[in-house]
């Protein structure tokens, strides 16, 4: 029954994609009335192929979190709740899994327990799908879109019951889907996407978890519902759609697109060029018609992406994010980006390519300046004597200067993307740790940044040092980072020490002196009381009494 449940859950994922990619179907539309049936059937196995990678690839996230969640139900630390246990095991657990952005446990009345993320006050789980329904099958269960209670990011939550020695259910666990990763992942696929795809990832209630491409800057697609008329004009053609009408559509698509679409033949000669090419060139679209996209390129750019591009055409592969340098008609360079696919005849021969073209220049532009930027700091870091770090908004180490190595004993390759509190921090800072690089990774902010503060590290052998931390907020893309700049004190202590022990010297000294000048001054006073005496008793003839001393 529970494996039946998990099919279930990868059914329902491997759906939503299909239905995601179908609008790549739109564009195979394009052409001659006689191929329309083919292309429409490699459009079919395109979709296909790409809907079975898709479905493997996230098919085995949902594999590793049920795997991971039926062992966190049994651990001890979480069956047994045992305090401050729980949420640091889970938390430590999380920051090794950046697909996760939170990881708890709540009670058979729905109360969460136990949270890697701090929690503020209650919180219940009690009205959630995912809880619900593992405490009522027993099994892996998936929820829905929400924004998490505890962290406030928008999640894809999955539970798994925690039961008693009988097996009947005492509350559950659950793994909170990061969808803001999940976006970043879907961007990182390898497999081309069709032309004028947009593949989203939705849940069963029709909710938007991811999309890719995201949409223009600060646009949110996570949360929002499917259109429900989203795949009406491709689902809904009858197969005698008027040639004219079709055509007219993919005009009026390509026309809107910021994108240049094009298309060559089998021979590389462009056979269609949107207008959208007096943008980015210069040119009319008649003007590119018969010319190769070599033929718009410097001499030896043209070679370059030639030779990579015939090794793409010989095998008919479609092909993505292609950079190349283009001249425009002005003679000015410029940098674009190509995407592209194959198309067919309606008897199966190979009869050229279709795609697009974006240009990227200025984001090329952005990118060397941020090189030259990483250069620079790359080289003054070297040069430091403190020892500087760089940390991902996970907390993970990227970069780890030779003071470092030095100052902390390890090198560069052995502290690469883990964590840095896990190894450097004594255990008594990790609970502060936790709390304050969570609320950091979202905002910037937080208790340390901007501040220079004394505390205690650990060298590779475990033995506590006393350092110097300034910690600085750094934005590197849409994540924050931190960098940290850390000076060993321990000779300035150990020197604090010695100064103080010799001021505290100096100050019995001082005492002391001052003590014997006191008394010093007492004798005196009284020497000269005794003077005073003998002199008064000379004077007055009286000499048979001696002074008392």
């Amino acid at each position: 029954m529970p494996s039946r449940r998990f099919a279930g859950i990868r059914w329902r994922i491997f759906l939503i994609i299909i239905v995601s990619i179908l609008p790549a179907a739109a564009f195979i539309l394009y052409g001659a009335a006689e191929r329309r049936q083919h292309e429409m059937k490699s459009a079919a196995r395109q979709v296909s192929q790409l809907a079975g990678v898709l479905a493997d690839d996230i098919g085995r996230t949902v594999n590793e979190t049920d795997t991971l969640l039926r062992v966190i139900s049994r651990l001890p630390e979480v069956a047994e709740d045992r305090g401050a246990a729980c949420p640091a095991l889970l938390a430590d657990i999380r920051l090794r899994d950046p697909r996760y952005a939170n990881l708890g446990a709540a009670g058979a009345s729905g109360c969460v327990f136990c949270s890697a993320q701090p929690l503020a006050g209650p919180v219940t789980a009690a009205d959630r799908t995912y809880f619900r329904e593992a405490m009522k099958t027993g099994g892996f269960t998936a929820g829905e879109f929400q924004v998490g209670r505890i962290t406030g990011l928008p999640v894809f939550v999955f539970g798994y019951p925690i039961t008693d020695k009988d097996g009947r259910p005492q509350g559950a666990v659950f793994a909170a889907l990061d969808l803001a990763w999940l976006n970043r992942h879907l961007a990182g696929l390898s497999h081309p996407l069709g032309l004028g795809t947009t593949l989203a990832l939705v849940d069963r209630s029709g909710t938007i978890l991811a999309r890719h491409p995201e949409g223009p800057e600060g646009e949110k697609w996570a949360g929002r519902a499917l259109p429900e008329n989203l795949l009406a004009p491709v689902l809904s053609q009858p197969e005698g759609m008027n040639l004219a009408e079709s055509e007219e559509r993919f005009r009026n698509l390509v026309e809107s697109t910021s994108d240049w679409v094009w298309e060559v033949n089998e021979d590389g000669f462009y056979t269609y060029a949107s207008p959208k090419v007096r943008d980015l060139l210069g040119y009319e679209p008649e003007e590119v018609i018969g010319k190769t996209p070599f033929d718009l390129m410097p001499p030896e750019e043209a070679s370059r992406v030639a030779e990579i591009f015939s090794r793409v055409a010989a095998c008919r592969e479609p092909f993505a994010s292609l950079e190349n340098v283009n001249r425009r008609r002005d003679g000015r360079l410029v940098v674009l980006e190509t995407s592209g696919v194959p198309f067919f005849d309606a008897d199966g021969r190979f009869r050229g390519y279709r795609g697009i073209d974006r240009e990227i220049t200025e984001r090329k532009k952005a990118e060397a300046r941020l090189k030259e930027s990483e250069a620079k700091f790359q080289s003054i870091a070297s040069a430091a004597s403190d020892a500087v770090i760089l940390l991902d908004d996970e907390g993970r180490l990227t970069f780890w200067n030779e003071s470092a190595e030095k100052m902390f004993g390890r090198n560069a390759e052995d502290v690469a993307g883990r964590t840095m509190h896990l190894l450097f921090a004594p255990m008594r800072y990790h609970e502060a740790y936790r709390k304050g690089y969570s609320g950091f990774a979202r905002t910037g902010e937080g208790p340390v940044v901007g501040k220079t503060l004394e505390i205690e590290a650990l060298r590779r052998d475990g033995t506590e040092f006393p350092i110097e931390l300034s910690v600085s907020a750094v934005l590197i893309g849409d994540r924050w980072h931190a960098v940290g700049i850390i000076r060993d004190i321990t000779q300035r202590k150990r020197a604090e020490e010695e100064l103080r022990a010799h001021v505290d010297e100096l100050e019995r000294f001082r005492r002391a002196t001052v003590d014997r000048e006191f008394r010093i001054k007492e004798l005196r006073d009284r020497i000269a009381a005794l003077e005073d005496e003998l002199a008064r008793r000379r004077d007055s003839g009286d000499r048979s009494a001696s002074p008392s001393l």
